[in-house]
């Protein structure tokens, strides 16, 4: 890395901090993944309560497994890698989601929680993009918050829509998941 041309440095410098800022979002595709099942899981939950009601249920059991699996591999990583970043904010928005979506569930009608519920997702994963520097990502989660508004409201059937939406994010998450990893794997 020793050069007297400054767009040499320069370019040094750039690569450098991308592949520190790569190396601080590896673990990214993880979080994504986990979310997109339980994203899948929520519209399965729908179509699966047509004969067991369990859809009400589903968060209160999906989300703490969610959050256990995430602090398990965080604390792995922790230990195995050299390049860190503080997780604080990011488990403040999603505490922040968790109590948005607690609150909406006692004080909203189901018609209308089916809808908040991917709203507070869709913008906290925009969120998450936004703080690791992803913006494209973060617009993208931008947009699905406003689909899932357009599909909730002009929807016949509320729990329909829940359910579209859901397979929407599950993709969603699935995908970002693959780019992460993927970004990750040729740095």
């Amino acid at each position: 890395m020793h050069t007297e041309d400054p767009l040499e440095l320069l370019a040094d410098v750039e690569s450098l901090r991308s592949r520190t800022s790569v190396a601080l979002n590896a673990d990214g595709w993880q979080w994504m993944m986990i979310w997109s099942v339980v994203a899948f899981g929520a519209g399965l939950s729908v179509l699966v309560d047509a004969f067991e009601p369990i859809a009400g249920y589903y968060w209160i059991g999906a989300v703490p497994i969610a959050l256990t699996i995430m602090a398990i591999l965080e604390r792995r990583s922790k230990e195995q890698r050299a390049v860190r970043r503080d997780g604080a904010r990011y488990w403040a928005i999603g505490a922040v989601m968790g109590l948005a979506n607690l609150g909406a569930s006692m004080v909203l009608e189901a018609e209308l929680l089916v809808i908040v519920i991917w709203v507070v997702i869709g913008l906290g994963f925009a969120a998450f993009g936004w703080l690791d520097g992803d913006r494209p990502t973060a617009g993208m989660y931008l947009v699905a918050s406003a689909l899932a508004v357009m599909i909730g409201t002009f929807a016949a059937d509320a729990f329909a829509a829940y359910a579209t939406i859901s397979m929407l994010f599950a993709g969603l998450l699935a995908g970002s998941a693959v780019q992460v990893y993927s970004r990750y794997r040729t740095a």
